[in-house]
């Protein structure tokens, strides 16, 4: 990860019984990123910059005024909603902009695509763009729509404290300037961080996704983050709920990064009850083309031509699903490098908790609590210590996704892996001595 920011903050702590309670704790920063706080996630500081002050009444002028915007300014938007019937809502081509609720209460400040009239709420086409505390809901297509612009990569994007709601396509989508085939030539999405936020697709949503009528021939094509071919980006501390669709169609991951993306952490999220959890990589590569990196990662190690995904870590997640359409909770397909480290994932019917496909995904898995382990078409998979078939009593309410260790797991507590890229859990507690498996340490 190469963005450095780390914003001080107040942590919610909160106790291995899933409880919190409000208290001043030291954070635990992970380097290059956003210190986030431990159970809530703080409001981030107001930026400085030049502040540009809308309210619900300038809705219809919302476009123009984020269009006129200059880099650096602040467009600070007032409580209210925001009705927005334009194709796209909001562009923002100008680096280093900040689009944020005044209260800074994602609840207060709503920008609404109407009957999923809106096709995009808000694009993203310059570096350092921060959108945050800010509820987008109803998109025909995205909630947000990241994409490199004016020939230059797009670096060092922030969404924060978001509170995005029914998507008709993927919630927040990126992709690169050319297609898979013009790789070489193409400019991409990088370094980008999700942080704080929530994903949810509730009944209404899900009834309108097979009628979209941009995508006739998907009718699921829906999912949370889909990112193309994008390196560095991190997603930390968010909630995706409800990412399935009521037809027989597959949705997407609630998380995905394929196309040859690369160095993604994915941590301390929690995800219930979506069609697919965290993917990297898709499908065995066949007649695509790597995005080019310049020290040809794990060379030695490599079979065939293609890569999915190369060195992605995913940590104390929190996964459950107790659906028949559940396909997978840990996706990884054609991922080098790949480590999952410390993650709860569990599922009560349907495919699998953790599956890794095709030759070239040659990841580690130690340090989890997973209802099944899945090895396919010749995945290379190091296993370290990890639960399978747990019990759900071990677990304090599963059925809410909260997965955390009651004193009775003792199958589980002070039996994981002590390792150097695994310290603390998904409240952003120490692991200390021998670390408990799963994403919780009790």
């Amino acid at each position: 990860m190469r963005r450095g920011v780390l914003l001080g903050l107040l942590v919610a702590a909160c106790g291995d019984d899933g409880g919190s309670a409000m208290v001043d704790a030291p954070i635990l920063p992970m380097p290059d990123a956003p210190a986030i706080g431990a159970t809530g996630c703080d409001m981030l500081p107001m930026p400085a910059g030049n502040i540009i002050d809308v309210t619900p009444a300038q809705a219809d002028q919302l476009g123009s005024i984020v269009l006129g915007a200059q880099a650096g300014d602040v467009i600070r938007l007032a409580d209210g909603t925001y009705n927005v019937t334009t194709g796209v809502g909001m562009n923002i081509s100008k680096a280093g902009i900040t689009l944020i609720s005044a209260s800074r209460d994602a609840s207060k400040v709503i920008i609404d695509g109407g009957a999923h009239v809106s096709k995009e709420l808000v694009q993203i086409s310059a570096s350092n763009v921060t959108i945050a505390h800010i509820t987008l809901e109803n998109a025909r297509d995205h909630l947000v729509h990241l994409y490199p612009g004016a020939g230059a990569d797009l670096h060092g994007a922030m969404l924060y404290g978001l509170v995005l709601v029914d998507s008709g396509q993927q919630f927040v989508k990126s992709n690169t300037d050319k297609s898979n085939p013009e790789f070489a030539t193409a400019h991409f999405v990088d370094d980008v961080t999700v942080a704080c936020s929530t994903f949810t697709m509730t009944p209404a949503g899900r009834a309108y996704v097979p009628m979209n009528p941009d995508n006739a021939s998907y009718p699921c094509y829906t999912g949370g983050i889909d990112a193309h071919a994008a390196r560095g980006w991190l997603v930390r501390r968010n909630r995706f709920e409800g990412i399935y669709c009521d037809v027989n169609s597959l949705a997407e991951h609630a998380i995905h990064f394929w196309q040859t993306g690369r160095d993604q952490v994915i941590e301390q999220n929690t995800l219930v009850n979506n069609a697919r959890g965290i993917g990297l990589g898709l499908g065995d590569g066949t007649g695509l083309i790597e995005r080019p990196y310049a020290d040809t990662p794990h060379a030695a190690d490599k079979m065939g031509t293609y890569a999915g995904n190369y060195d992605g870590i995913i940590r104390n997640n929190f996964i459950y699903a107790d659906f028949a359409a559940f396909d997978c909770g840990i996706c990884l397909e054609q991922a080098m490098g790949t480590k999952v480290i410390g993650n709860t994932v569990v599922k009560t019917m349907g495919g699998n908790a953790v599956e890794y496909r095709f030759p070239n995904s040659l990841v580690t898995v130690d340090t989890n609590i997973a209802t099944n382990l899945m090895t396919r078409d010749n995945a290379r998979p190091t296993l370290g210590t990890n639960q399978t078939a747990p019990s759900l009593t071990q677990f304090v309410n599963p059925s809410a996704g909260d997965l955390h260790l009651k004193a009775t797991a003792t199958d589980a507590i002070d039996k994981g892996t002590s390792r150097a890229d695994l310290t603390d859990d998904i409240d952003g507690d120490a692991r200390t001595g021998t670390p408990d498996l799963g994403a919780d340490e009790r």
